[in-house]
């Protein structure tokens, strides 16, 4: 992982992005508490070694989850939806309480499809914030949500604008349908039935694209 190499030249700033690089590391194995220093060591040849010094320190996982703004859905199901999860008597046997910002990211995202699965199509994640809290011995997690409201179908609707592909026919491969909640899944698979069977009816490069029109004052989405 990190650049400085054996027979290459001293430097410095290399060496500091070198120690920024192993902390970095150790903390999203979840040891937020390791420090890491180096050293330059003559040698008798005239030449020098580089040696970084680790302290791992223990474990810090996460210790807390917090959702702000949320009120359809508490912070228990929220947190059910992730794969990230918080520091427990349980730890000792997983990982998923480990800091990862690439896996946090990725929650958020499932939390964000969560809601579009749910009819709320406004949804949308105001702000994410991780800190270490020493106190704690772990990391917090805020994230701040907007839900929205929630939306049903009023429409269904298929446009074909090709040539032996009647929009009734594809009409028939569509999933989502007029008065369900609107669930953004459900658009997709239609996305891919509707490409399907074009392409069985040899368009192999036709796109299809979804167009959703709100009703903000009656909540549906005519699609």
């Amino acid at each position: 992982q990190v650049q400085s190499r054996a027979h290459g030249p001293i430097n410095q700033k290399l060496i500091d992005a070198d120690i920024q690089k192993i902390k970095d590391l150790y903390r999203r194995a979840g040891h937020g508490l390791s420090s890491v220093s180096a050293r330059i060591a003559p040698l008798p040849n005239g030449k020098q070694d580089l040696v970084f010094t680790i302290n791992e320190g223990g474990k810090t996982g996460i210790q807390e989850i917090n959702f702000h703004g949320n009120r359809v859905y508490g912070n228990y199901r929220l947190k059910t939806v992730m794969t990230s999860t918080e520091y427990n008597w349980l730890s000792w046997l997983k990982t998923t309480d480990v800091y990862d910002p690439d896996r946090i990211a990725s929650d958020i995202e499932l939390v964000r499809r969560f809601y579009l699965k749910n009819g709320y199509a406004d949804f949308r994640v105001v702000s994410q914030e991780a800190r270490f809290d020493a106190a704690k011995g772990g990391w917090v997690i805020d994230i701040s949500v907007d839900e929205g409201e929630r939306y049903t179908v009023s429409d269904v609707r298929v446009e074909s604008h090709l040539r032996g592909v009647e929009s009734d026919a594809l009409q028939r491969v569509v999933t989502t349908s007029a008065g369900s909640t609107y669930n953004a899944e459900a658009v997709e698979r239609s996305l891919q039935n509707i490409t399907t069977e074009v392409m069985r009816r040899g368009h192999a490069f036709a796109q299809v694209r979804p167009r959703g029109e709100r009703d903000a004052s009656g909540r549906t989405v005519r699609v």
